[in-house]
C-alpha cells in the first residue's frame, strides 16, 4: 500500500494534493504523495502556512498574468496599491487594473452645518450608500455637483522576495510531489532523502542546505515539450511552470521553473540510477494543460547550502528581474491591446448617442479625442453628470 511521503501512514486513498500550488494554477493533482493531516498542514500555522506564503510571493505575477487557482478562484487583486492626485486610494484588478476603492464615510467632526466636502465615490450607488449612512448618523447631507473623472494610476513599484524559509519549503514540496507523480510512491520513499522530507514538513533540518533559487548552476536542456495523452489539446503560453529530474554525477536533482523564468533547485538525494523525466502544466490555461518534458540534464551542480541566498544574492536578483520584465513586457502588449479596443468602444457609444448627424458625428469625435488626449498626457478630464437620487433616503 501507498504511504504518506511525510509521516509514512498508510493512504487509503489519500489526500488530494496538488502537484503545482492550485493558487498558481496548477490543476494536475495525485493521491499518492500525502496523508490528509499533511496536505492539511502545509496550509496551517504549524507549518508557517508555508502554501500561503508561498502565493503570496507571487501575488503581482498572478495578478499581472491573470492567473486564475487550480479550483476556479478568480485571479487576486492587489488592496491599496496606491493613491490618485485627489488622495483617494484604488486597488489593482487583475491585469493591473486599477480599480478606485468604494467612497469612505467622512469623519463626523469635522461635519458642521453648512459645511462642504469632496466625496469621490465609484458610481451612484457607492455615493449612496454614504449619503444613507450621514443621514442615519443624523446629518443632512446633499449632493450639490456631481462629476465623472478618468485620469491615469500613477506608477506602482513592485518588489518580489523569495528569501523566506516557507517559500522554500513550499516549492520543494512541488518538487517531492512530481517525483511521486513521475516515479510512483514506493521508489520516491526509496530514494528521497529523509532530512529533505523532514525540513519540508516541519522545518528542520535547515530546507536551505537542500535547495534555493538558482541562477548559478546550469540548467537542463529542454529536447521536446509534448502534450500529454490525458491533455492532447495543451498549448503552451510560455509561461510554464516545469519540473526536470535528474541525476548529476553522484546526486539526484529536480530542476523547477515557476512562470517559465523563476528557477529553483533541490538536491532529492543521492544518485537515484533512475532515467531523467519531466513534467510541464500551462497555469494560464482554464482547462488542465499538461505536457511531458524530455530534457538532457547538465553535467555539472554546485550544491546549495544555507549561505547560498546571501552568496548568490547578485545573480538571484538579477535572475528574478529579468524573469518579471518578462511578465510585465507580456502585460504591457495585452493591456495595451485591452484598452486600444475600450477606447474604440467609448468612441462606438459616444457616435450612436447622437442623432446621426455630421454635425452631432463631429461633436462626439471632438469630445472622445479630447477625453482621450487629456488622460493621455496625464491630465484629469471630467464632465457635470446628474445623480438622480431618490427623495427617500
Amino acid at each position: 500500500m501507498d504511504k504518506c511521503l511525510f509521516c509514512d501512514c498508510d493512504l487509503s486513498p489519500g489526500s488530494e494534493e496538488h502537484v503545482f500550488l492550485s493558487s498558481i494554477g496548477g490543476r494536475i493533482k495525485t493521491r499518492k504523495a500525502t496523508c490528509v493531516t499533511c496536505n492539511n498542514a502545509f496550509a496551517g500555522v504549524g507549518t508557517g502556512k508555508i502554501d500561503d506564503v508561498f502565493a503570496k510571493s507571487f501575488l503581482q505575477v498572478r495578478n499581472g498574468l491573470k492567473i486564475w487557482t487550480g479550483r476556479d478562484g478568480e485571479p487576486p487583486t492587489i488592496f491599496k496599491a496606491g493613491r490618485l492626485a485627489d488622495g483617494s486610494e484604488f486597488d489593482l484588478a487583475p491585469a493591473f487594473i486599477p480599480i478606485v476603492r468604494k467612497a469612505r464615510i467622512p469623519d463626523t467632526s469635522s461635519l458642521t452645518s453648512g459645511s462642504v466636502h469632496t466625496l469621490t465615490a465609484t458610481d451612484e450607488q457607492d455615493a449612496k450608500r454614504v449619503m444613507e449612512i450621514l443621514s442615519k448618523k443624523g446629518f443632512d447631507a446633499a449632493i450639490t455637483g456631481a462629476y465623472r473623472v478618468r485620469e491615469k494610476a500613477p506608477l506602482v513599484k513592485f518588489s518580489i522576495s523569495f528569501s523566506e524559509a516557507g517559500t522554500l519549503r513550499s516549492a520543494a514540496k512541488t518538487a517531492v510531489l512530481a517525483v511521486c507523480m513521475l516515479y510512483g510512491n514506493e521508489l520516491s520513499r526509496e530514494k528521497i532523502d529523509r532530512g529533505l522530507l523532514q525540513a519540508i514538513r516541519y522545518g528542520s533540518p535547515d530546507i536551505g542546505n537542500y535547495t534555493g533559487w538558482d541562477y548559478i548552476n546550469p540548467w537542463p536542456i529542454i529536447e521536446s515539450l509534448a502534450p500529454h495523452p490525458k491533455t492532447p489539446d495543451s498549448t503552451q503560453s510560455g509561461y510554464e511552470h516545469s519540473v526536470v529530474i535528474a541525476n548529476v554525477h553522484d546526486v539526484w536533482i529536480a530542476y523547477l521553473e515557476f512562470f517559465g523564468g523563476f528557477r529553483f533547485s533541490l538536491r532529492l538525494g543521492g544518485n537515484s540510477g533512475l532515467a531523467p523525466r519531466g513534467l510541464a502544466i500551462n497555469p494560464r490555461s482554464a482547462v488542465p494543460a499538461r505536457f511531458v518534458v524530455a530534457a538532457r540534464p547538465p553535467g555539472i551542480y554546485e550544491a546549495k547550502n544555507e549561505f547560498s541566498y546571501k552568496n548568490e544574492f547578485k545573480e538571484t536578483s538579477a535572475g528574478v528581474q529579468r524573469a518579471f520584465t518578462r511578465i510585465v513586457e507580456t502585460w504591457k502588449k495585452e493591456s495595451e491591446d485591452a484598452h486600444f479596443q475600450e477606447l474604440s468602444n467609448e468612441l462606438m457609444e459616444e457616435l450612436a448617442s447622437g442623432d446621426g448627424s455630421a454635425k452631432s458625428r463631429a461633436a462626439a469625435i471632438r469630445k472622445w479625442a479630447e477625453k482621450v488626449a487629456i488622460t493621455e498626457m496625464g491630465a484629469r478630464w471630467s464632465e457635470k453628470i446628474d445623480i438622480p437620487f431618490d427623495d427617500d433616503p
